[in-house]
């Protein structure tokens, strides 16, 4: 299952979408490399307009193998992939998909406006977004005119993202991309991709010049205040508490147009500390090869019977990933009394199913 660079066509734009929410599935998917079992049987669901974080527990590389095979990239020994009907090797699949790692391909000898401008002469880019707009909503407009050789990490990883979000796409996904940053860089950068994941968590005034794929800048809620008290409906009809970061409108007060911009955002993670996982909306956790949980923040702390608004949010991710760093007992036993992995696979099945009669298909262009 390997996937090229996307191929950019205006016919993938977001636009294209109906108002159905975007969903991905995967069930027992399996990853073998050298002859040994990376990802073990792993299934989960997840959602459009959503961050959501694939964190390695355990210090492995499980959590790369898994993005790499919801890409494309990594070849499954055996499994399902599929986005609202779409399966994995589907040409409309690999176009709506971009995988962006730590490899920097951009022209160094560019300025930050010139590998934009650059990448956007070489792509048929859609019309939503030109390079001026890339570099204001990027926060690139200070260092636009400067080297990209010569530039921080954390401007080169907004560069990469500059480049791709000209082709609009539908999943984005970022492997291990917080590594090397300052705290305050990764915490502004997880902000960034969960606006980009739920543009439609701001009311959009669609008579103004800002460009369509991230709302005006909301400001953070207080440290203190690491779950937000607002309820509102998911895609699967359940409460989910938000976290730390946008708040997600109800779908009944969001218009077809903004439904229709939400991305899927998946970001890799080994190990994150709690001032950046609380960014996120959704989260798999991964010990070693298995999948041990697939769900909201809240409902993992309250799978293991945490209250983050305590302060002991920090404590109890440590201790996970101490737990599945040992061989004391498995984070399998931890999660087991929370039903997470019976409430996970109902969920995927129903989700193929509904893939199979034809109930998750996306309107727009065709599938393959």
């Amino acid at each position: 299952m390997s996937t090229s660079r996307v191929a950019g066509s205006s016919d993938f734009s977001a636009s294209s979408v109906s108002s159905l929410s975007l969903t991905l599935g995967f069930e027992n998917l399996t990853i073998q490399r050298d002859k040994r079992v990376v990802i073990n049987s792993a299934s989960g669901i997840i959602y459009g307009g959503r961050l959501t974080a694939i964190v390695n527990c355990s210090g492995t590389q499980s959590d790369s193998f898994l993005l790499g095979a919801l890409t494309g990239r990594e070849e499954c020994a055996s499994g399902t992939i599929m986005m609202n009907g779409i399966p994995l090797d589907a040409p409309a699949y690999l176009h709506r998909t971009v995988l962006i790692d730590e490899g920097f391909t951009a022209l160094e000898e560019l300025t930050v406006r010139e590998s934009i401008e650059y990448a956007a002469s070489m792509r048929i880019a859609t019309s939503a977004f030109t390079v001026q707009e890339i570099l204001e909503e990027l926060m690139l407009e200070s260092v636009a005119d400067a080297v990209v050789q010569r530039c921080s990490p954390y401007v080169r990883r907004r560069v990469s993202l500059g480049r791709e979000l000209l082709l609009n796409p539908l999943v984005l996904c970022f492997d291990q991309l917080l590594e090397g940053l300052r705290t305050h860089e990764a915490q502004e950068f997880m902000r960034l991709l969960r606006r980009i994941a739920a543009p439609m968590a701001v009311s959009l005034d669609l008579n103004t010049s800002r460009s369509p794929f991230l709302p005006p800048p909301r400001p953070s809620s207080s440290p203190a205040s690491v779950v937000s008290s607002q309820v509102l409906p998911n895609n699967a009809g359940t409460a989910v508490p938000m976290t730390d970061g946008a708040t997600l409108a109800p779908h009944s007060l969001a218009t077809n147009s903004q439904r229709e911009r939400m991305r899927i955002v998946l970001v890799s993670m080994s190990q994150p500390r709690w001032a950046i996982l609380k960014f996120v909306d959704d989260v798999i956790l991964l010990e070693r090869e298995t999948c041990v949980f697939c769900g909201t923040i809240t409902e993992l702390f309250s799978a293991i019977r945490v209250d983050p608004t305590a302060g002991l949010a920090e404590n109890a991710i440590n201790s996970l990933y101490r737990l599945a760093s040992s061989s004391e007992k498995s984070l399998v036993d931890i999660f087991a009394p929370s039903g997470n992995a019976e409430r996970v696979h109902q969920s995927v099945v129903q989700f193929f199913h509904n893939c199979a009669v034809g109930r998750e298909m996306l309107e727009g262009p065709p599938y393959s």
